[in-house]
């Protein structure tokens, strides 16, 4: 199995989709520093259909992308999948939880962060479908931000 299926693995069985990105990260590492661990020893496949992109980077930074990718034996397009799923998170839940912050704590905090989140996926200049996808992908991160609110009150 392949390191982006098998992130996709952690994620939805071992992590039950209630952690970020990171945190299926250090599961992988875990799993592959382990010799007995058979997690991924059954074949797990995601289908989903494609569309071709292309994009203008630095040189280098695109050198770092695929040395990075590669060293977590990955293709370019999962890694860039990835990416896109982590530009998500950052942009729609950190601009969300800035919202936030200024106006409420705790209870009040989770609620004004969870109503910022919802007003900017609304606002996506797309069809219902894919705000519906964009809210999906950003739900973990969301609720641990969400769970930071909680924090900050006790």
């Amino acid at each position: 199995m392949n390191n982006s299926d098998k992130l996709k693995y952690i994620q939805a069985y071992e992590l039950e989709g209630e952690a970020p990105l990171s945190d299926a990260f250090a599961a992988l590492g875990r799993s592959d520093s382990s010799e007995n661990d058979d997690t991924f020893t059954k074949e797990h496949k995601y289908d989903a259909p494609l569309r071709t992109t292309s994009i203008r980077v630095n040189a280098q930074l695109l050198e770092a992308f695929d040395a990075v990718a590669k060293r977590f034996d990955f293709t370019r397009n999962d890694a860039m999948a990835l990416a896109m799923e982590t530009f998500f998170d950052a942009s729609i839940n950190g601009y969300a939880y800035g919202c936030a912050q200024t106006t409420a704590e705790g209870e009040n905090g989770v609620k004004a962060f969870l109503d910022a989140r919802s007003e900017v996926i609304k606002s996506l200049d797309c069809d219902v479908t894919v705000q519906g996808v964009v809210l999906n992908l950003t739900h973990n991160d969301a609720m641990k931000k969400a769970k930071d609110f909680m924090n900050v009150a006790d």
